[in-house]
């Protein structure tokens, strides 16, 4: 967990309310009646991270939920030799809920902003009372908890015995599932990872994601354009060779 000192210099004292808040993708907003909204904005703490800020570790308490307003955050463990991404999470999402069903738990992985993230932080029995109050907010609960493990199957299913080269060629399918494309540029990764990111994601080397990108990108299957990746063949992606 981030120390006090330094948390208290990334709250965002001027809070956002929940019950005027116009956000189209907020948890609290959608999920939540407007009194319950009052509540929680009078409970909540909402902290913008810097990129590269780690916002909970693996072994820290669990205390709370965070709601992602805006940004891009992994979730991430390490095994004996390396990170292993396991998630990838955006603004309209929630983070943490892995300590929802257990009181005093530990986090069991790690999460960390990759780009600037405001994020908002309401105490676990807060919360919890949200959702026993708010039957679509339960619902939303158990909607992506059912669709995390239905995707962390898949991932294992599908990965434990396939080329390097397909890993690579999930995990870009797995971004952009996950992040979405750009609204002004069809073809555009709305937000890449860092390739050593895309590397941890697809359980390979750094080296190999540089070689499969490199030749991905001679096929016209993508675009490389610095950091950022453009899919140029969509349908090579949702295509039968990655479909579960």
């Amino acid at each position: 967990m981030i120390e006090k000192p330094i948390l208290e210099t990334l709250l965002l004292h001027k809070k956002r309310h929940c019950d005027t808040c116009n956000s189209q993708t907020c948890v609290v907003r959608r999920f939540c009646s407007t009194e319950w909204r009052v509540f929680l904005t009078k409970h909540k703490l909402t902290y913008l991270f810097p990129a590269g800020t780690e916002i909970f570790a693996k072994g820290d308490k669990v205390e709370g939920i965070y709601c992602v307003y805006s940004g891009y955050i992994k979730v991430y463990e390490f095994d004996k030799r390396s990170e292993k991404i396991v998630d990838l999470v955006k603004g309209g999402e929630i983070l943490g809920y892995r300590g929802l069903g257990n009181n005093g738990s530990d986090y069991t992985v790690s999460a960390k902003a990759l780009s600037e993230c405001e994020v908002t932080f309401f105490p676990m029995d807060i919360f919890r009372l949200a959702i026993e109050a708010n039957k679509d907010l339960a619902f939303y609960i158990i909607d992506l908890l059912a669709g995390k493990l239905k995707k962390m199957e898949r991932r294992a299913n599908t990965c434990t015995n396939i080329p390097a080269k397909e890993k690579v060629e999930y995990a870009l399918r797995d971004v952009m599932e996950s992040f979405g494309i750009d609204e002004n540029d069809g073809n555009r990764l709305k937000f890449t990872i860092a390739r050593k990111d895309i590397a941890s994601l697809a359980g390979t080397t750094y080296e190999t994601v540089i070689r499969v990108l490199t030749t991905l990108d001679k096929k016209k299957q993508i675009k490389l354009d610095g950091k950022s990746i453009s899919v140029v063949d969509m349908a090579y992606f949702w295509g039968n060779q990655l479909n579960d």
